[in-house]
């Protein structure tokens, strides 16, 4: 079952994928050169050589996907469920991985509410100031909402029993969702 980027349990699930997909592709690509040395007469020089070679490029990008995700940790259910009781109907993207052209920067969830975008930090070492600054920026360029980071997910629930609610625009909600993940990993 494949599980949609900024859901809960993405993470675990991209990193089975990759890894299957990647042992896929190895194989594949043995099975091809293997097939062209015995079909020709056992030399390496013919045409499925380079066909294994090629073979090298998917398997590439899946290795890169498994170090883009490596070190991030997946949120547990518990905790998820325990932010989606408390966001009251916020937009909820979960295990956000996103990168810019520096750096890959991971959180553990984003909410989209009353014209404000709620994100907490995970624990992972990563450049938080630099985060910061690039979700701000990106957030502000596509729609004029505020950032707020919070440590941990008592402070963001904690924050949102405190909010005033207030009518907020779905379309331009679902147009930063949108924007959100397409930056998403």
């Amino acid at each position: 079952m494949v599980i949609e980027k900024c859901n809960q349990g993405y993470l675990k699930n991209r990193r089975m994928i990759s890894c299957i997909w990647l042992l896929v592709w190895i194989v594949v690509g043995l099975a091809i050169f293997f097939i062209g040395y015995y079909i020709s007469h056992k030399t390496k020089a013919n045409i499925f050589t380079v066909m294994a070679i090629l073979m090298v490029l998917p398997a590439a990008k899946r290795v890169v996907n498994l170090v883009a995700l490596a070190g991030k940790k997946g949120v547990s259910k518990e905790r998820y469920e325990a932010v989606a009781q408390g966001a009251a109907g916020a937009e909820i993207l979960c295990e956000y991985v996103f990168s810019s052209t520096d750096k890959i920067m991971h959180l553990d969830f984003v909410l989209i509410r009353n014209e404000m975008v709620l994100a907490v930090l995970s624990k992972s070492r990563q450049d938080v100031a630099y985060m910061k600054k690039y979700l701000t920026d990106t957030v502000t360029e596509a729609v004029d909402y505020k950032v707020k980071f919070f440590d941990d997910d008592k402070e963001l629930l904690d924050f949102m029993k405190k909010a005033e609610t207030r009518e907020t625009n779905p379309k331009k909600d679902q147009h930063l969702k949108q924007v959100l993940r397409v930056l998403a990993v």
